[in-house]
């Protein structure tokens, strides 16, 4: 069975004018200013008790955490604690520092700062450390301040990963929880691992509802709950990360919490604009058995570019037999490029002095030469890991969740001298042989995983904004937020976490339809806005917006054109769908199918699309 290429998404044009701001630079002894969207977001939030910073990879949120943690201690006069927290161990070397020096220099407000992370409590599987975690949590403040002399910071800064605080924090009892949040800032690094944050008296949600959240939540999720609950003025929250979404549907914080927080985020086409890159490529590639071949042919075309590649855990995918296949991938790769500028990070053995190897590796280019050209890795190094000379990502894992491609996507985002041209890879399996019994996730679910990291991408592009809601019926918590800002809504700011199943079931149903008329597909969208339970203020936006997304996964030349709302309203949606022939268009199936093959997939899809219609009858009967 043939089946067709997901189509690549090529990013050209977007003012690749490199602003030259000024960077924090860690260890050379010499302190710095911040980065040029810094300053204002560290305006933002200094004095807030609970924030959240929203900013893509690699755009310097642990340096703004630094700052705002020395802000914190110097303006409550040495009484307040910060804990960072970080999802793994190699990740804390961005807040204590790299190389020879183990502290970091910063200037604020004309002063310049020693911040020097004493208590490192990054090894989570050591009893010790555990045990040091928990005096630490439970010191009172004027014991971590001893050493501190004006503008040198340590004591009453820590740093752990997000294990080991859950391991000390399961085992604490509720009067030692109390203690050892109060004058505790708590400073959490990727903020999306945080699930089920509720307030207690929570009138959004039903008693049901809590419980479910209180079952689903994550542990770091309970650390957080407890701050805002106990509702002590000493005890803060400030999360940074670059994708503030779950990819199971999970809710991060309800709607009466967000309330509760100051949020900034820094636009991706700006800082877009300051990495020197003029250009970036997503390309799909299909593979049968295993995309071994179609990665090394890739590479040797590009020898001169710095690759990282992403394969699957042992047994997933491709990866049947786990070291047979990672052997395989290794010996190709070695007659392409010499062995010793190859860095394997899965093999279990060699994992942790590689890790450190990759560590090593230059910031820039005044710091060395990279000693790697090709980097393969399972988990490490996807998510707050730089390799800043990285230019072409292979991703032969494709991730069922958003969160985890998006930062995935932004390994090779990195600012680096030189690197002008990005392209990401991913290799998709071909489609399944249809058969009886196989369900649409079966059949559809790596493509479906596809889709969404394009659109998000495609929506980093061109955001779909919401111009035409009148800034005098948005009710916006903010009161600082200009009209013009109001005007300017996405759907993530209506939907929240919620948003990125929206569009998964959108994809899903579109695909299920029988016809896909602009009648069918709006049948669908109704379905959702009411599923979602979209009040009726923004109603018709929310319609208009999706019907925005559901014509760019329907046309890849609708996709480059960046189709908007605006050009949806002056062309109409279906004049649209019908000029550009899309009446039936699959988003996933293209190509030479034989006729058996064409009636299991349609089987598999109109038996899930009945099941659906049935449930949709029933609401609107009900309602």
């Amino acid at each position: 069975m043939k089946s067709n290429k997901i189509q690549s998404l090529s990013v050209n044009g977007l003012n690749p004018e490199y602003n030259d701001p000024q960077y924090i630079t860690i260890n050379d002894g010499s302190p710095k200013s911040l980065r040029y969207w810094q300053p204002e977001a560290f305006e933002k939030v200094k004095d807030d008790q609970y924030s959240l910073v929203m900013a893509f990879c690699g755009s310097g949120k642990s340096m703004l955490q630094n700052a705002l943690g020395i802000y914190d201690v110097v303006s409550s006069g040495y009484k307040q604690k910060q804990l960072i927290s970080v999802p793994q161990s190699h990740i804390h070397r961005g807040f204590v520092g790299d190389g020879e020096l183990d502290y970091i220099l910063l200037t604020i407000d004309g002063k310049t700062y020693e911040w020097v992370i004493q208590d490192n409590f990054c090894d989570g599987s050591n009893k010790q450390v555990l045990k040091k975690l928990k005096k630490w949590l439970l010191a009172d403040p004027s014991e971590l301040s001893k050493h501190c002399s004006g503008e040198i910071i340590t004591g009453l800064n820590a740093i752990v990963t997000h294990q080991a605080l859950s391991l000390v924090w399961q085992k604490m009892s509720e009067d030692e929880r109390s203690k050892a949040v109060k004058n505790l800032t708590f400073r959490m690094d990727e903020f999306h691992h945080i699930k089920g944050v509720f307030l207690n008296d929570d009138d959004d949600l039903s008693v049901q509802e809590m419980l479910t959240l209180e079952a689903e939540s994550t542990i770091l999720g309970d650390v957080c709950r407890h701050i805002i609950n106990k509702g002590d003025k000493t005890s803060k929250i400030c999360g940074t990360t670059a994708t503030p979404y779950r990819g199971d549907r999970g809710i991060i914080l309800s709607n009466s919490v967000k309330k509760m927080f100051t949020t900034y985020s820094l636009d991706w086409l700006e800082h877009f604009k300051t990495l020197g890159i003029k250009k970036f490529v997503i390309e799909y590639e299909e593979y049968k058995g295993d995309p071994i071949k179609l990665v090394v042919n890739a590479i040797k075309k590009e020898r001169k570019e710095k690759h990282m590649i992403v394969i699957p855990a042992t047994t997933h995918k491709w990866r049947v037999n786990g070291k047979d296949e990672l052997k395989s991938l290794l010996n190709a790769l070695y007659k392409v490029i010499p062995k010793e500028r190859v860095l394997d990070l899965v093999t279990p053995h060699t994992q942790k002095k590689n890790k450190e190897l990759l560590l090593q590796e230059p910031k820039c280019p005044e710091d060395g030469e990279s000693k790697y050209d090709v980097i393969v890795t399972c988990q490490l190094g996807r998510e707050g890991t730089d390799w800043p000379p990285c230019s072409r990502l292979h991703n032969t894992s494709h991730e069922n969740s958003i969160t985890l491609a998006v930062q995935t996507f932004g390994r090779p985002f990195r600012r680096y001298q030189g690197k002008e041209i990005v392209k990401v890879f991913y290799y998709v399996q071909q489609f399944a042989v249809p058969k009886k019994g196989m369900s649409k996730i079966d059949l559809l679910n790596d493509r479906i995983n596809a889709l969404l990291v394009c659109m998000q991408i495609d929506e980093m592009c061109h955001p779909i904004l919401l111009p035409t809601i009148k800034p005098s019926k948005v009710k916006t918590k903010d009161k600082k937020k200009s009209s013009e800002e109001v005007d300017k809504i996405s759907l993530y700011d209506i939907f929240g976490d919620q948003y990125q199943g929206i569009k998964r079931d959108l994809f899903m149903e579109i695909e299920c339809l029988e016809g896909k008329t602009a009648e069918d597909i709006d049948t669908v969208i109704e379905d959702i806005v009411s599923k979602y339970e979209v009040s009726e203020e923004y109603g018709e936006f929310v319609k208009n917006a999706l019907r925005v997304l559901s014509l760019r996964a329907l046309s890849p030349k609708l996709r480059t054109l960046g189709i908007d709302v605006k050009f949806l309203r002056e062309n109409g949606f279906e004049n649209i769908i019908q000029s550009y022939r899309l009446e039936g268009k699959s988003i996933f199936f293209e190509g030479n199918y034989s006729a058996k093959d064409w009636e299991a997939i349609r089987s598999i899809l109109k038996s899930k699309w009945k099941e659906w219609a049935e449930e949709y009858k029933e609401m609107v009967k009900s309602a």
